[in-house]
């Protein structure tokens, strides 16, 4: 019994230790190999920063986005700076830099266009899962899971009796906690299934995938949609559009070109 104790024990460090160092593998570096546009940033030329970006495109990196989204701020474009920086949390969530310009380009946006456009389409419950990373809650899982796991075991060396270590005081609390844990990852999920997006233009919203539809809405760069499904193709044209709900009881299409998943 101790042997297994101390198995687990060593694989739960073990799971600890590797997520921890992957996290501190992916935090983000300010300016990373972009040195051209970083000294065109310190020295104002926000313009030629953001062109010096756009040569050396890495779409994978939270910094690259973080580096645009700055950049396109100082340029008084609050809709892209947004749109790139929660992209850029997206990669690397909670990093204090973004986190703190990814607050400063929503309340500019939110004041010039009105906060009530930043986001229509997502619900409470999705609006609360976007901020929860994936990786985040399948650690905690993990963890919790595992723990409690111990615990049984530890009772059952204790008891010898299975139903007095399942119903052991401690087994409840790990239970609640297993229990609102996968609760939260199972809403992170569903949310995923109507991933969120940003628009990187301002966009017509139509009924149907083509500009032969009837317009429904004009939606402003930095807002959010939420994604119903895959991209179509535009009858004789290479247009691809999205579906997407634009408000709480809205649908409607967009071309997909306007569109930077999150």
């Amino acid at each position: 019994m101790r042997r297994v104790l101390r198995t687990l024990l060593f694989l739960f460090l073990l799971l600890l230790s590797s997520v921890a160092s992957a996290d501190a593998n992916t935090q983000a570096n300010s300016w990373a190999d972009w040195n051209v546009a970083r000294t065109h940033f310190e020295t104002g030329n926000f313009a030629s920063a953001l062109e010096a970006l756009a040569q050396h495109p890495e779409p994978n990196t939270g910094s690259y986005y973080h580096n645009l989204g700055t950049t396109y701020y100082r340029l008084g474009n609050y809709g892209l700076a947004l749109a790139n920086l929660e992209k850029a949390n997206q990669i690397h969530p909670h990093h204090p830099d973004i986190q703190n310009n990814l607050a400063i380009a929503r309340q500019a946006l939110g004041q010039q266009i009105g906060f009530e456009k930043l986001d229509p389409g997502s619900s409470w419950l999705e609006q609360i899962a976007d901020q929860i990373s994936f990786d985040e809650v399948r650690a905690t899982l993990g963890f919790l899971t595992l723990g409690l796991i111990l615990v049984w075991i530890r009772n059952y060396s204790r008891f010898r009796a299975l139903p007095a270590a399942l119903l052991h005081p401690a087994s409840y609390i790990g239970l609640i906690a297993v229990g609102i844990t996968f609760t939260t990852y199972m809403a992170r999920l569903w949310a995923n299934s109507y991933p969120c997006s940003i628009l990187v233009a301002r966009e017509t919203i139509r009924s149907g995938p083509s500009e032969r539809y009837q317009v429904l809405h004009e939606a402003e760069t930095g807002s959010k949609l939420r994604v119903l499904g895959p991209s179509t193709s535009e009858e004789n044209t290479q247009e691809n559009w999205s579906q997407v709900r634009y408000a709480s009881d809205a649908v409607g299409w967009v071309k997909s070109k306007s569109l930077l998943i999150l």
